[in-house]
Formats: structure tokens, sequence, C-alpha cells
């Protein structure tokens, strides 16, 4: 069974976890990810569902990543009926337009019927092969640390005298490499690797 990843794109907390929800009630096959739109190494995802409420640069963003093969399939949702999203759907491959009345189960089953994206696969087929500590810088291995030991990107970045966004970039690679999408399963691995003790 090959499973679909699925990008919130959306800041209200209610609402992403109506969606989480939702997904988790009505499929086996969609795993909700996150996503860091910014930055130039975002993690590949096979589907990202967009709310209408968020500004044109983030959906051209959003467009330029799923141009550049990073976003398999861009799924807008939306209470507006809207001709502009409508064509928008209709004249750009692999972006969709959902109607936010649809019912919960329709809308995942939608999700669904989506093709797994080719950077997704790759991806997957990368989680198989563990990565080893060996294989990773020591500035990768000390961010990993630290993100294990649960300190904040802007703490990460006054203990090892770096900017924020250097860290950021940081967090985004070497979670890419490790082939997980959360500071949480980067701190599964750390402890794995006896990187960090959580004793």
């Amino acid at each position: 069974m090959t499973v679909a990843s699925v990008a919130l794109v959306n800041d209200r907390p209610l609402v992403l976890a109506g969606l989480r929800r939702i997904i988790a009630e009505h499929s086996e096959t969609l795993e909700v990810v996150d996503i860091e739109l910014g930055g130039s190494d975002v993690a590949p995802v096979d589907i990202a569902l967009f709310d209408t409420a968020f500004a044109d640069d983030v959906m051209s963003r959003a467009v330029e990543l799923r141009d550049d093969g990073v976003i398999g399939h861009l799924v807008v949702y939306t209470w507006e009926d809207d001709d502009d999203l409508d064509d928008m759907g209709e004249s750009l491959k692999d972006v969709h337009v959902v109607q936010k009345s649809v019912a919960a189960r329709d809308m995942v089953e939608f999700l669904e019927s989506l093709p797994v994206s080719e950077a997704s696969r790759i991806l997957q087929a990368d989680r198989r092969r563990p990565v080893r500590p060996s294989e990773l810088s020591k500035r990768e291995l000390d961010v990993i640390s630290l993100v294990a030991a649960g300190k904040t990107n802007t703490q990460i970045s006054e203990i090892l005298d770096l900017s924020p966004h250097t860290i950021k970039t940081y967090v985004q690679r070497s979670a890419h490499k490790l082939g997980v999408r959360t500071r949480t399963e980067v701190a599964a691995w750390a402890g794995h690797h006896g990187l960090v003790d959580f004793d």
C-alpha cells in the first residue's frame, strides 16, 4: 500500500486539527505531514492542501514548488465560488479546486484518488535506507542534537552563533537526509543513535 503525504497549509490551529482528524478518520492511505514553504530545501510532498484565505504570495510560492516537482498536487479548498480559481484548476496541471462544502468523506476520497508524486516515491525509498551519523557533517549533527534536546531554532542559532535562517536550513536539510519530516522524528533518530540522552 502506497501512502500519500498531505501537507495542510493553514495557520489556524482549529482548522488544522479538524483537517487532521478528518483525514485520520476517513483514510488509511493519507499521511498528514508538515511542510515549510520558505527556504530552498523543501521536503517533497504528494499533496498540499491550501486554504484560499492565504495571501497571493503564498499561493504563488506553492505553484512555484509544484512546478519544481516538490509538490505533486496543489489542492485549493475554498468557500468561494470563484471563477478565477476554477480557471486556475482547469488550466494548470496538478492544480485542483475543492469546495469546502463537500462532505469530509468525499474530500478524502478525492485526495486518495490523486496519484503519488515521483518526488514522494524517491523520499519513501530514501526512508527505507537508514542514515548513519557518519554520513552527516559535524554541524548537521550539532543541530540535530540540539533539536533533540528540545531547543528552538532561535536558541540553536545563539548556541552555535549562526543566523536563525541558517539553522532553519540545517534543520530542513538534516530532516530531508534522514527521511523524516518533523522535529520529533529528528529527535527520535538522534536518540536511537545515542546523540542525546532522554533520561
